[in-house]
């Protein structure tokens, strides 16, 4: 095993979806862009043709080697696929960040807002798996979190 420490390699699940691409053209344009990208879907979408870095890039479908040396994997794509393969990602050292909603149930979750994280209380138990909350979730939580000094105040939220 790996240390995640060692590595920059960056594992993105569900590449081939719409939140995929999407991950991949941000982690592109950040701080992380120099990490070496990994991009692999279920089997029925591998080969497809898709860019990361400016250059063409062909979708892998998932084997026993797909998470080595993986420092993140980051599951994209369907829930199905992140339940199935989360075991895999830990067993090779990876944190593992679920964006499919397929490990919210897990034990070890955590559900994770970054720029929440200050205003939380820490648990005292780090956790491997970090759970993004949908966009609806993340924008009901900000509005929480800043109305908050206003003890008097209610907001009522509906997404559509």
């Amino acid at each position: 095993m790996t240390s995640p420490g060692h590595s920059s390699r960056i594992v993105v699940c569900g590449a081939a979806s719409l939140r995929g691409k999407e991950l991949t053209q941000a982690l592109e344009q950040s701080k992380l862009a120099a990490s070496e990208l990994k991009l692999i879907d279920e089997e029925f979408v591998a080969g497809a043709l898709t860019e990361a870095g400016g250059e063409p890039v062909v979708v892998l479908a998932v084997d026993e080697d797909s998470f080595e040396n993986a420092s993140l994997v980051i599951f994209a794509g369907s829930a199905n696929f992140a339940e199935t393969h989360v075991e895999d990602a830990l067993r090779a050292g990876a944190r593992v960040l679920d964006m499919s909603g397929g490990l919210l149930g897990r034990a070890d979750a955590r559900l994770r807002i970054p720029s929440l994280d200050r205003l939380l209380p820490a648990n005292g138990t780090a956790s491997r798996v970090c759970v993004s909350p949908s966009a609806a979730g993340v924008v009901a939580c900000s509005l929480a979190a800043a109305l908050s000094p206003w003890r008097d105040c209610r907001l009522a939220l509906t997404f559509l």
